[in-house]
């Protein structure tokens, strides 16, 4: 899995536009981590800042809808099932 999201990460921008309006500059990539149905996976993904407003932003991870150190949606939802007794 940890391949397949680094695979996946578009072409390198120089700049991203941060929620603010502003420009967001590379700082490199970082680390992060996301808990799946297959265990933990470590990845490295562009990490980008705004120096206006300070907020740090990776675009892959929104694209792929992933929030570092949380769980999966897939993950979320086998825990929901289970929550529900809908998993035996």
């Amino acid at each position: 899995m940890q391949k397949m999201i680094e695979a996946s990460e578009a072409k390198y921008a120089d700049r991203v536009t941060c929620e603010c309006g502003a420009e967001a500059k590379p700082l490199g990539k970082r680390e992060a981590v996301v808990w799946s149905v297959f265990g933990k996976v470590n990845y490295r993904r562009r990490y980008y800042l705004c120096a206006h407003c300070h907020r740090g932003q990776s675009p892959l991870d929104e694209r792929l809808g992933l929030l570092p150190g949380q769980s999966t949606a897939g993950l979320a939802s086998l825990f929901g099932n289970l929550g529900r007794g809908n998993i035996l």
